[in-house]
């Protein structure tokens, strides 16, 4: 490539959705960093759950904050290394959440191994796939029963109340996610019905909800790796949806209200929060980190008071 190419392919990744999103992604975006540590997560019935990587770091800190300022909750914390943490991004994590745990990728390993010996497949797909790990680690490892998964490309605006209602509530004992805005699972949806002796519900995306830890089995997880197709997708987040949502349908399931829904368009006003999936990501800068800061969101985080 020409140094006319270069400089052109540079230029459009920094400034190719405008200078509004590069300002908010490469300066505002970092001040996260200078807010306060969110300490006290030590729920005994709740633990949050989120598998992110080294170059996340950011959008993982924005999720947990406006989650934990929003929410008031006091639900435990756990953050998965998907193999890509240097010392320095546990070293940063512990700071802002001295009571979260960090799970290591090679320590999982380790730990994991001996767990699924007698189930090949899920052992090599968990190996393989680093997407595998929330449909494996979260149960493995989390210390409560009702687990709350976040990815790290969710920021909140206000109180999740359904969410939060769900996940209290000692009578709700069903897992509930938030639905996607396209068929997200491996293989098709018939293909996978044909295999199962439940009705599969399509469009759950595995992002934002709770999941109960007894829903996730690995004698399940193993028998769903038969069915022809399920790890053939080149892009390794089908196949953990799609057995998040397996196992979801056969214990029992139902989506969060429409306005959790993963969509691509614009953000309307008063929603609790919004899931910038990998085609709208720069809307997570451009338009959400400026909601929230424009909206108070640094002030409301000083101010917070975390209750169980």
């Amino acid at each position: 490539m020409s140094i006319l190419g270069k400089t052109l392919y540079a230029y459009k990744q920094i400034f190719g959705h405008g200078l509004n999103v590069a300002y908010y992604r490469d300066f505002v975006r970092k001040k996260i960093l200078d807010t306060e540590p969110i300490a006290n997560t030590n729920s005994d019935c709740v633990e949050v759950h989120m598998l992110t990587s080294s170059g996340d770091l950011l959008n993982a800190l924005w999720s947990l904050k406006t989650f934990y300022c929003y929410s008031q909750k006091d639900y435990s914390l756990c953050i998965h290394d998907d193999g890509t943490f240097e010392d320095k991004d546990v070293e940063l994590f512990e700071y802002h959440f001295p009571d979260a745990r960090i799970i290591r990728r090679n320590f999982a390993n380790t730990a994991t191994s001996e767990k699924l010996q007698g189930f090949p497949l899920l052992s090599k797909w968990r190996s393989e796939n680093p997407f595998a790990l929330k449909a494996v680690d979260f149960a493995t490892f989390s210390d409560c029963e009702k687990i709350v998964s976040l990815d790290s490309d969710i920021l909140f605006f206000h109180n999740p109340d359904i969410l939060i209602e769900r996940i209290d509530s000692v009578k709700y004992r069903l897992n509930t996610l938030n639905k996607d805005w396209r068929y997200g699972y491996s293989p098709e949806l018939e293909d996978l019905q044909a295999h199962v002796g439940f009705d599969v519900i399509p469009l759950i995306n595995s992002g934002l909800g709770l999941i109960h830890r007894r829903s996730i089995v690995y004698e399940q997880l193993e028998q769903y790796l038969s069915i022809p197709g399920i790890t053939s997708h080149p892009y390794g987040g089908r196949s953990e949806q799609s057995l998040f949502a397996l196992s979801s349908c056969q214990f029992g399931f139902e989506f969060l209200p429409s306005d959790y829904d993963v969509h691509l368009r614009d953000t309307p006003m008063g929603i609790s929060c919004r899931h910038y999936v990998s085609p709208i990501r720069h809307m997570m800068y451009g338009e959400g980190i400026k909601r929230l800061v424009k909206n108070g969101f640094f002030k409301d985080l000083n101010s917070l008071n975390l209750t169980n």
